[in-house]
């Protein structure tokens, strides 16, 4: 990854997404809207007890906070750097009902029909290149009877905080439309919430948010003399149908 220096601090020249899988360590310092993201749809949704599958797990985050509450959470991820690093954390946490596979959110083939009460996927769903909604129908055969499909992400035509300028958009507005349009096509509802980032320190938030999103993001950091971020984030939730 090649780096520039912007007011003094590192940030990739080009996207950091585009190998984001090789800094895991990074990534899971950064991902504190997931951790976020899972206490509010703990205030939606009962996961007491539940049997959750985490898609595009990461570095098992969300997993983790799930874990909390569920029974059992099994998360699948399909790039073994974001494996390996959440099944270290688990092992050195001694977290036992948490467990990581291999897997992507397009084929569920290897659980049974009825095997999780919640399957929950955030930022991860195969929108909007799943043209046949093989995610979904995926996720319908899965979970139970009565249980529940989510898809987190950010709300359509969000921009972070740090993002003044209507040039710098944060994400993919487009494609973030036309996840919108298809997941309420589908049947999920709506639940916009907002979280509060805090990255402890204005040298962390640095190091991890202002490196991740660049220029923009170190200038906030800077001239607001900041650790903290909002974020606007859109919980797409639909109940499978009582048999």
């Amino acid at each position: 990854m090649e780096l520039q220096l912007h007011r003094g601090y590192p940030t990739p020249v080009g996207s950091f997404w585009h190998s984001y899988t090789d800094f895991p360590e990074l990534y899971d310092r950064f991902a504190l809207a997931s951790l976020e993201a899972a206490k509010k749809l703990h205030e939606l949704i009962d996961f007491t007890g539940a049997r959750v599958l985490d898609i595009a797990s990461g570095t098992g985050k969300n997993a983790f906070e799930h874990g909390k509450l569920a029974s059992s959470v099994i998360g699948i991820e399909p790039f073994e750097t974001m494996r390996d690093f959440a099944t270290a954390l688990a092992r050195a946490r001694g977290v036992t009902n948490v467990e990581f596979r291999e897997g992507i959110a397009e084929d569920l083939s290897m659980f049974g029909e009825d095997s999780f009460d919640v399957a929950i996927s955030m930022y991860g769903a195969p929108f909007p290149w799943d043209t046949d909604d093989s995610f979904v129908r995926g996720c319908e055969r899965v979970v139970r009877s009565g249980g529940h499909i989510v898809v987190v992400a950010t709300t359509p035509d969000w921009r972070a905080a740090y993002a003044r300028s209507p040039s710098v958009p944060f994400g993919d507005p487009e494609a973030q439309q036309e996840v919108d349009r298809r997941l309420k096509q589908l049947g999920f509802s709506v639940h916009d919430f907002v979280v509060d980032l805090d990255y402890g320190t204005q040298q962390e938030a640095l190091e991890t948010f202002g490196f991740i999103y660049g220029t923009a993001a170190i200038d906030h950091i800077l001239d607001n003399k900041t650790s903290h971020q909002e974020w606007a984030l859109r919980a797409y939730i639909k109940r499978t149908a009582i048999s």
